[in-house]
């Protein structure tokens, strides 16, 4: 929380002495009347501040696209295309076998997982020293990805291994590998979707922080 005041004659910024001519932490100049102090102090505080709240909510505000891109195609998967897989096993898995020839949604999900994972981590050591609660949300938001990435190695690796690459099963074991899948694909989508509210949580936390910051110094 940001905090400005003035007490016998020394200017006060984050509880830290200043001087509007060195920044040293001495006296303020006695020469300058108070508002003269006040507006120096400000002038050279306000940009670092600035630009330190501009990196927080950008880097918020990207961590949020990145999270709320993986979910929805993730939910795309499960409503159209593991739909579309146990359609009529094993015929369907065969089809979806040569569609995926070229592409398939590993190739997304390889690249934007690790992103993910990499902006909610930045979200959260950027916005560290913006309190208790904002480090709650975001390190939740970390914990939710590394969570949902986990899964997918774990689970998911070896039953995409069945189902689109391995030698053909029969209709018995591709039905209950896609019934696997499926079923646990909702439980990764929880995940992301707790991991996405979180840091909006965290997001509003830092803007909240800052606004009570504001008035502070202005009551100051």
């Amino acid at each position: 929380m940001i905090t400005f005041y003035i007490r016998n004659g020394i200017c006060y910024w984050e509880g830290k002495c200043v001087n509007p001519g060195d920044r040293c932490g001495v006296n303020a100049n006695p020469k300058l009347k108070l508002q003269d102090q006040i507006s120096e102090v400000l002038r050279f505080e306000s940009s670092s501040w600035m630009r330190e709240k501009t990196m927080k909510k950008v880097c918020s505000f990207v961590s949020i696209a990145f999270m709320a891109a993986l979910l929805a195609v993730n939910v795309y998967n499960s409503i159209v295309d593991a739909r579309s897989w146990g359609a009529n096993i094993p015929d369907s898995i065969l089809t979806a076998r040569s569609y995926f020839k070229v592409v398939n949604p590993g190739t997304f999900f390889r690249v934007a997982s690790p992103l993910n994972q990499l902006f909610a981590l930045v979200a959260l050591v950027v916005c560290w020293k913006s309190g208790k609660r904002v480090r709650l949300y975001f390190g939740l938001a970390f914990l939710f990805a590394v969570l949902a990435e986990a899964l997918t190695f774990a689970f998911f690796f070896p039953r995409n291994e069945i189902l689109f690459i391995g030698a053909e099963g029969n209709a018995e074991v591709f039905a209950k590998v896609w019934s696997e899948w499926s079923r646990m694909n909702w439980v990764r989508n929880l995940l992301l979707a707790f991991g996405l509210v979180c840091s909006m949580k965290g997001l509003d936390s830092v803007y909240k922080r800052a606004q009570a910051g504001v008035l502070q110094a202005t009551a100051r």
